[in-house]
């Protein structure tokens, strides 16, 4: 399959949005073009600071391996969120469009957000131990999904593994995949003071009759009561985003309570279908693979040394464990697991990349992706040496997942 054609663009002049702070010093924006209106998201790569005296990691190359991962993903049928480079000033990284549509109530809700509803220890705050990826496991994954009836969505997990399996991304932690939850707008036509009084009530059990809260809960009641704005749509968005964007349970308690208790009284706008609609993202943030953390020595001697390869390549293990308790298991072995509990959808994918993977296009578009870098950014250029590992890593790990899948085939005498 195709892919889109790698692009650079320079964002200055472009509005600037909301910055975040990473704790390292690597710079992450949203911006917007002036032309287009549409929103994007811009990164660097990271540089992890050194504690106690010791010296800090710059991986000054991950924003290429975000930027070749997506076009690899698109050529083997991935749905992929789109990344391509971008210069800001003095600075160079990855730039992709927002998920969101800005026109339209839209909403990326991570995937901790369903997961701990099941287990709480996921939230860092709760976790005196602070290793809370220890209860990140398929199994969980599993139990949410069937606890928030979300059991279709859950191929998608498994073509995420796959995916990342190829590439080799070590770091697919609990808020690096998501649903898009589509909100189409409502009209309202229940008794306003129910509507009022029903949401008041769950505030306090909540927030444990907080009365500040309460309180002002009220006031924006009455306030809209007044200016006549009973928008049901409108409501929910203002109680999530000023009062429960901090907590994420009690969000998914507080949604569920508005949807068993008024969904009967909301009516369609228009004749087709305006229930609340939750989409599985495109794959993002893939930029912790490709071998983004190894220095040109160690590439060097990788590649000299075919043993040291395929060690790095067994090595690897997935973020997401199979169940409680157990260690991380490398990619290939939880490909087997799934295999064996859902063999139709894992070869489904598996074949997928097999059907589509194109030695020569990926190894032309690695070659290329750099090619309109300024000179002024020379330095983060991708070296030759570099581009022949990523290649070459991809190559061999595609042929293991299919020598996987053939192992798995044999021994159920599939043909």
């Amino acid at each position: 399959m195709n892919y889109k054609e790698i692009s650079l663009t320079d964002i200055i002049g472009w509005i600037i949005k909301r910055q975040f702070n990473t704790g390292g010093t690597r710079e992450k924006f949203f911006c917007q073009n002036p032309e287009s209106n549409v929103e994007y998201f811009f990164k660097q790569s990271m540089f992890k600071e050194g504690k106690d005296g010791k010296e800090g990691k710059d991986y000054k190359f991950e924003f290429w391996s975000e930027v070749i991962a997506s076009k690899l993903g698109q050529s083997l049928g991935f749905e992929m969120v789109d990344y391509n480079v971008a210069i800001y000033e003095n600075k160079i990284g990855c730039l992709c469009p927002s998920m969101l549509k800005t026109d339209s109530f839209e909403n990326l809700e991570e995937g901790v957000n369903y997961l701990i509803a099941k287990n709480r220890n996921l939230i860092p705050e709760l976790n005196q131990d602070k290793k809370a990826s220890k209860f990140y496991t398929f199994d969980l994954i599993e139990q949410a999904f069937e606890f928030h009836k979300f059991n279709e969505h859950l191929p998608k997990i498994i073509e995420l593994i796959i995916f990342d399996t190829i590439i080799s991304n070590g770091d697919r932690h609990q808020e690096n995949w998501g649903f898009i939850v589509k909100k189409s707008l409502r009209e309202i036509e229940i008794d306003f003071d129910d509507f009022k009084k029903g949401t008041i009530q769950v505030a306090k059990i909540l927030y444990q009759h907080n009365e500040n809260v309460v309180q002002t809960i009220k006031a924006t009641y009455y306030l809209l009561e007044i200016l006549g704005v009973v928008l049901y749509i409108r409501i929910r968005y203002l109680f999530n985003k000023v009062f429960l964007s901090y907590f994420p349970l009690q969000k998914i308690q507080y949604d569920n309570f508005l949807k068993s208790r008024y969904g009967k009284y909301l009516k369609p706008r228009k004749k087709q279908d305006t229930e609340l609609l939750t989409l599985f993202s495109p794959i993002y943030d893939s930029g912790s693979s490709l071998g983004r953390e190894l220095s040109e020595e160690k590439i060097a001697s990788m590649l000299k040394n075919r043993n040291q390869l395929n060690s790095y390549i067994d090595k690897g293990v997935s973020e997401i464990r199979w169940e409680e308790g157990n260690k991380k298991i490398s990619f290939f072995e939880l490909v087997e697991k799934l295999l064996s509990k859902y063999p139709n959808e894992t070869t489904t994918f598996i074949t997928k990349v097999l059907d589509n993977y194109d030695k020569k296009q990926v190894d032309e578009m690695i070659q290329l992706v750099d090619k309109d870098v300024p000179d002024e950014f020379s330095e983060y250029k991708l070296s030759d040496l570099r581009k022949q590992f990523i290649s070459k890593l991809i190559d061999l790990r595609i042929n293991k997942l299919q020598q996987t899948f053939k192992n798995y085939a044999n021994s159920k005498d599939i043909s």
